[in-house]
């Protein structure tokens, strides 16, 4: 390649690789379309391409489609063990997180492609968005306010879709002790470092823990006669929830042993195992929000890992076609992994006395993602 000039030109003639390395648009369209182990090695070529690559958005991504999940977060009963991840090829290891990051414990609150939102256990009102794959996380700025806005929290739930954008953002709920089940948000933005006011006061009757990020929004459920579930988009400019089906109320028996989240971009609901004998539905909503419809049934009834237990479901995995899909369930001594299609069991892990009365207190879907810099 040539690079024309003119006759009273007497700048050097460039190769075609410098002007590859010149041209900051070019790079960042090969750099956005490489793995993370090139990007970390070509962040040592110079400083400019150091700049350039850590200035890709804080997750880079080759895949921006929704991947399964590879495993399950357990956290521990003692707040200060680290959680474990359990992979589905039966391998475990811990997440360890640096001594800098909430040294005396921390607690898992959600979830959502791969990225955590976190609690500290020690430090009063302090929330953190880590990433298990980098073991990087950053620090989500305080609500104005002080400690009574800290105890009024009801729920921290996150919002990120890296098909769309780099960035994420945080649903903060908020009761207000004055009205009894009247809430109001507040969401803060990654892009901009801040949070903002969302809406007005809204009444509601579900466990705002309980969100899952589906479609652009977070959806929750409610198990009250009368309370009505709904979901919130935060880039939303009208800035109000908006109702949606309640799953079938036959299949709504306990508020604690169900299942309510997401799947390569599916939402699903399953509702609690009264009985050994029970057929279970699995319901998928509409995306248009038109109604909950039965996408399998599960007989659960003859099979010997079952029989005598009443155990909750951990749970749900898409897979590229529905032969794929399988659920995570656990007994009193083992996960297992159950086929859909084909009706099998797996034994994922066998657990020990010991783990079973410390390892577990809540599950949350571990995906695999890459990224660069900080959470």
């Amino acid at each position: 390649m040539k690079i024309s000039r003119t006759a009273g030109d007497s700048l050097p003639e460039k190769s075609s690789a410098e002007i590859v390395a010149s041209i900051d648009d070019l790079l960042t369209e090969i750099f956005v379309r490489l793995p993370l182990n090139s990007l970390i090695h070509f962040k040592s070529v110079s400083k400019h391409w150091d700049s350039l690559i850590s200035n890709l958005g804080i997750y880079h991504f080759r895949n921006p489609k929704p991947n399964p999940a590879i495993g399950l977060i357990f956290q521990c009963l003692n707040a200060t063990d680290h959680p474990h991840v359990l992979f589905f090829n039966k391998s475990i290891r811990k997440l360890n997180f640096t001594k800098d990051f909430c040294p005396r414990g921390i607690t898992i609150l959600n979830s959502c492609y791969g990225l955590l939102v976190c609690h500290s256990n020690k430090r009063r009102g302090i929330y953190y968005i880590f990433n298990p794959t980098t073991n990087k996380y950053s620090t989500i700025p305080q609500l104005d306010g002080g400690h009574w806005i800290q105890d009024s929290v009801c729920g921290m739930i996150l919002a990120f879709d890296p098909s769309k954008s780099p960035h994420y953002k945080v649903v903060c709920v908020l009761g207000l002790g004055d009205v009894m089940g009247q809430y109001k948000f507040e969401v803060y933005s990654s892009k901009t470092s801040s949070w903002r006011k969302y809406g007005e006061p809204f009444t509601a009757e579900v466990n705002f823990q309980n969100g899952v990020y589906w479609n652009g929004s977070i959806h929750w459920i409610s198990f009250s006669k009368t309370g009505k579930s709904f979901y919130l988009n935060p880039d939303d400019d009208a800035r109000m929830p908006k109702v949606m089906p309640t799953p079938p109320r036959q299949d709504m028996i306990s508020t604690d042993k169900y299942y309510f989240g997401e799947s390569c971009d599916h939402l699903h609901f399953i509702g609690r195992i009264k009985t050994w004998k029970e057929i279970i539905n699995v319901y998928e909503m509409m995306r248009d929000y038109s109604e909950w419809f039965v996408k399998y049934t599960v007989d659960l009834s003859f099979n010997s890992y079952y029989i005598g237990h009443s155990f909750p479901i951990c749970t749900l995995v898409r897979g590229k076609k529905d032969d794929d899909t399988f659920l995570i369930l656990r007994t009193m001594r083992k996960i297992l992994q159950y086929n859909l299609a084909c009706g099998t069991f797996e034994i994922i892990d066998e657990l020990d006395d010991v783990e079973r009365h410390v390892k577990f207190r809540a599950e949350f879907s571990f995906q695999y993602i890459e990224c660069l810099g900080s959470a």
